[in-house]
């Protein structure tokens, strides 16, 4: 089951109209898209800090989506500025980051808001594909997806089934049980019996 992914939208200081209606576009298909948290912040210039919005951009999870007017560099400088924790990444939802992560995408008039939920969509598909890491001989670690690690699971668990030594009976077939003591238990009858009759000679 795909994971749900949390998106910020940085709103635009622009006044002029056409980027206004871009960005309530936009934010009607984000609405209206499955598995997509969507959140609105003001322009990151004008976030202050101990704001509303300085205190939503902290509780950004571990992965996360940023939509902005700005260039990536400058988000990068309001970033720091307001002590966010997150790894800054240009967003491509073909590549996917470890640790804590803020996927960045700047926004322009000419993207189509269509575009870009698509391309969220596939970021939320690539997060949910869950990797475990293994080491193989020489060191070298290689991830394997969940249905792989459950398959490894299962052949290690055969690899560490028991098998009992067999041993060879009396009549030379094989046979796993152990050995016969029946034999050893029959002579030491006829021994008995021979102890008891010559007590009763002993009597005549």
């Amino acid at each position: 089951m795909a994971k749900r992914l949390s998106v910020f939208l940085s709103q635009t200081s622009a006044a002029d109209s056409l980027t206004g209606e871009k960005e309530s576009r936009l934010i009607a298909e984000l609405l209206q898209a499955a598995g997509l948290d969507l959140s609105i912040v003001q322009a990151l210039p004008q976030v202050q800090l101990e704001s509303t919005d300085h205190l939503c951009l902290q509780a950004m999870g571990s992965e996360a989506v940023l939509l902005t007017w700005l260039p990536f560099s400058e988000v990068q400088i309001h970033w720091q500025r307001l002590g966010l924790t997150n790894h800054l990444h240009v967003l491509n939802a073909r590549e996917t980051q470890s640790g804590r992560s803020t996927y960045v995408q700047q926004l322009c008039t000419q993207m189509q808001a269509v575009d870009l939920v698509n391309e969220l969509q596939m970021l939320r598909q690539r997060l949910s594909i869950s990797t475990v890491s293994i080491l193989l001989p020489g060191n070298q670690p290689v991830a394997l997806p969940v249905s792989s690690r459950q398959k490894l699971s299962r052949e290690s668990q055969a690899d560490r089934t028991i098998e009992f030594p067999v041993t060879e009976n009396l009549s030379g077939s094989f046979d796993s049980r152990g050995p016969d003591t029946t034999d050893a238990k029959s002579e030491d009858w006829l021994q008995l019996d021979s102890l008891v009759d010559e007590l009763e000679d002993l009597d005549l």
